[in-house]
């Protein structure tokens, strides 16, 4: 009982940083900033390897995915934490004629459980938030959501990638709906604990500055690999990017591709 307790504490300081980090400068900055020519390829990639017609989108943001992938005449259910993305995620895909295709929830993605999917993915960072259990729970809400056979696609850091390249800090510049922004990222590494801590400090017109902090898990490829095993996966590949090229120790990214029990 009271390693459960210190468990349920750990994970609850480390996810406290989500709803204080995922606001509009991070849709501005970096989900709106996605290239379309990546998007399409996302979009081809899990379309072609999934198959099927109905698609869990785990960690959808504002439907940066979904939307398109419910344009090519996909069913898609879209889970996120951050209500106000999945609000905006349904603004969007009902602005793009897409709304009865595309459904979005403000839910957590490790209790959340949709039905009779013949498809599974997250992309980004949605799992990795909190303590390991949070991660198996993601995986194991997948599985529960496909149907026998049902295929799911993890995309992720790829540890090795982030290791050998590290960089401590990164100035990024952008526009946001507040004009000219400017964010210095400081990153800091937590070995003993397979921790990336990072601070975000955002220096916004008129001379406001915001600071937000967060941590995210790093997970080797083969640590994956066991955990979506643990959640009765069976895993066809691992890859470095959506060419299917091997995956490589300088890949800061990791594609896996898993299968559910027939």
């Amino acid at each position: 009982p009271r390693r459960t307790a210190r468990a349920r504490k750990i994970n609850a300081m480390e996810t406290t940083w989500v709803h204080d980090l995922y606001d509009e400068l991070l849709i501005d900055l970096f989900l709106d900033q996605r290239p379309t020519d990546e998007t399409d390829a996302f979009c081809t990639f899990i379309q072609a390897e999934l198959g099927g017609r109905r698609l869990l989108d785990q960690g959808c943001g504002v439907g940066t995915i979904a939307i398109p992938l419910a344009a090519r005449g996909l069913s898609v259910v879209g889970v996120d934490l951050i209500a106000s993305y999945t609000d905006e995620a349904q603004r969007r895909a009902n602005a793009a004629g897409v709304g009865e295709a595309a459904t979005f929830l403000a839910a957590d993605a490790a209790s959340f459980v949709a039905e009779d999917c013949d498809g599974a993915y997250t992309v980004g960072t949605c799992i990795g938030h909190g303590d390991d259990h949070q991660t198996r729970a993601i995986f194991a809400a997948a599985a529960k959501s496909l149907r026998p056979g049902g295929r799911y696609l993890v995309e992720f850091l790829g540890a090795p990638g982030i290791l050998r390249r590290f960089e401590r800090q990164q100035i990024l510049r952008g526009t946001s709906r507040h004009g000219p922004v400017t964010l210095l990222r400081t990153s800091e590494l937590d070995l003993p604990r397979g921790l990336l801590h990072k601070t975000w400090t955002w220096l916004l017109p008129g001379g406001e500055e915001r600071v937000r902090k967060s941590a995210i898990r790093l997970y080797f490829p083969h640590e994956l690999v066991e955990r979506l095993q643990d959640a009765g996966f069976g895993v066809d590949a691992v890859f470095g990017d959506l060419t299917k090229r091997p995956l490589g120790v300088d890949d800061l990214r990791c594609l896996i591709l898993a299968k559910k029990a027939d």
